[in-house]
């Protein structure tokens, strides 16, 4: 499965379990194995979804330049992209973050306080 997209197959079944919320098991038995090319033949089989598009789908060609020029995760549509040696190896979902960013000031005035109350 050579594609343009560098998204490896893991990639594309972490995208179908956590982003589409797609139950793979009956893929894993129908393939009869763990291999992930036989577990997306058997995808491809039955839903009659193609994986070229579905690659293009986890890897949208707008991130493509990013992913050349060395980033290390992309987030795209809600999603995180985990990018390693130039290919795209899993898909999790992003969690926002539920503590608000601080700026450098407001961390230094924070240990600050924090180093007097100690003393």
């Amino acid at each position: 499965m050579t594609s343009k997209y560098p998204v490896t197959q893991h990639a594309v079944l972490r995208y179908l379990e956590r982003v589409e919320n797609v139950e793979l098991a009956p893929f894993y038995a129908a393939a009869g194995t763990d291999d992930p090319t036989l577990v997306l033949d058997a995808f491809e089989k039955e839903t009659g979804i193609c994986i070229a598009a579905l690659r293009r789908k986890v890897l949208p060609p707008e991130c493509v330049p990013a992913l050349k020029m060395g980033a290390s995760s992309l987030r795209c549509n809600g999603y995180v992209c985990r990018i390693e040696s130039g290919q795209v190896v899993t898909v999790y979902k992003h969690n926002k973050r539920r503590v608000p960013i601080r700026t450098r000031r407001e961390t230094r005035v924070m240990r600050q306080r924090g180093d007097r109350r100690a003393n």
